[in-house]
């Protein structure tokens, strides 16, 4: 009985020290994002920063697209059939390395310099190498391989910055190619780490029907990444650099507390799929009052973070929108985790392109008429729009339910 007990107690500890690890390791590409900025700022300027931050949206738009969805997609059939967990690695990376080429092809011949070219092929190349790993690192549970490669790749970009700034012909151009080049030695630290799977080219991992099988995956992630970035497209074309820079700072930290529920839930769910979370009225009660306690102190941390760090006064209206739009993930997210769980993928999606395409009006009018909070003002009203569709969508996915009960 005692070493049972004793059993249990240790693989309790060794579950807790994974499930930090892997908090540690889905944390660790936020902080490094953010801490960017930081460096851009103490090195050059806020402009310098801001002249970047259109490349950067780009980037990471054609990076999801090249994704399609494949952390989730190959969970899932690792799940299903883990005896062939290298024959589904292959066939996932090497049909989409169909839509890399023609992307590659129009950066190439586009009108941006030759460094900006080989900086943003760097970036997307290292992006879509490490999200092809990821599935891999959250199946296998091997957080630190992650930890490692975000660690050096972000010392290597580092440092490259640091010995082309003491050089003094520093530009954004230089600046996105080092974090291009940090980019990809994060990637060739994983290919290093799994050595385990061989990379072999062949024609017949190729497998048009994957873009079909992972759709609903990757079009409910694009239509999140539409929301997230409507606002900041009229912010851009409106505004200063430096305003750019600043707006784009504090939106991230918005969006990573509206992330934060999902980011505290992947390291304790090794298989993806087949584990399922019971989200009741009670848990749903327990996130909702966890938010009215929490929003202002995450606004307070973020103003001390702004001002200390990154040298950015926020004003009262700043602070108040970013209230209203941190709260309602802490409503809608049990009642989205409750249909993700139904698998419908297709139906968030829609509600979020739904909320996305709001934004996008509001902020067309609201930029012009209030400045620069009109976008963060537009940005809350689609996180609100938002929580309402999905509490209906929830509503309508239990109606279904009781009907069918009924038949």
């Amino acid at each position: 009985m005692m070493n049972s007990q004793a059993q249990i107690f240790k693989n309790t500890q060794k579950r807790i020290i994974l499930v930090s690890i892997g908090t540690l390791r889905t944390a660790l590409p936020y902080f490094f994002s953010m801490a960017w900025p930081f460096v851009i700022f103490e090195l050059m300027n806020k402009g310098t920063w801001g002249e970047c931050v259109d490349t950067l949206l780009i980037v990471n738009l054609i990076a999801h697209i090249l994704g399609w969805g494949t952390k989730k997609h190959l969970l899932k059939k690792f799940d299903l059939m883990p005896d062939k967990i290298s024959e589904s690695w292959l066939e996932n990376i090497h049909s989409r390395t169909l839509l890399w080429v023609p992307f590659s092809f129009f950066i190439l011949i586009s009108p941006f310099s030759f460094l900006m070219k080989i900086g943003i092929l760097l970036m997307l190349t290292g992006k879509c190498t490490y999200e092809s790993y990821e599935p891999l690192i959250e199946y296998k549970e091997k957080y630190t391989h992650a930890i490692i490669a975000e660690l050096i790749g972000f010392t290597v970009g580092f440092s490259l910055i640091i010995s082309i700034y003491q050089k003094n012909f520093m530009s954004y151009e230089w600046v996105i190619l080092c974090m291009g080049l940090g980019e990809f030695f994060r990637a060739f630290v994983l290919i290093f780490s799994f050595r385990e799977i061989k990379y072999k080219i062949n024609v017949r991992y190729i497998n048009l029907n994957f873009f079909i099988q992972a759709y609903s995956y990757f079009i409910m992630g694009f239509a999140t990444l539409l929301l997230y970035i409507a606002d900041r497209v009229f912010v851009y074309i409106s505004f200063s650099n430096i305003v750019k820079a600043e707006y784009q700072i504090f939106m991230n930290f918005l969006i990573f507390v509206v992330s934060v529920p999902n980011l505290l839930l992947i390291p304790f769910f090794k298989n993806y799929y087949k584990s399922r979370i019971k989200i009741d009225k009670k848990l749903q009660l327990s996130i909702t009052l966890l938010g009215v306690t929490l929003t202002p102190a995450i606004i307070y941390s973020i103003y001390v973070a702004c001002r200390y760090i990154y040298s950015i006064e926020l004003s009262l209206s700043f602070i108040l929108a970013g209230i209203f739009y941190i709260f309602p993930t802490f409503i809608y997210t049990p009642y989205a985790l409750k249909l993700i769980n139904k698998n419908k993928y297709i139906n968030i999606a829609i509600v979020t392109f739904i909320a996305a395409a709001s934004v996008a009006l509001a902020c067309s009018y609201l930029v012009k008429i209030k400045g620069v909070i009109g976008g963060l003002i537009g940005a809350a009203m689609g996180q609100w729009i938002l929580m309402i569709l999905i509490i209906v969508l929830d509503f309508q996915s239990q109606s279904e339910k009781k009907i069918k009960l009924i038949k």
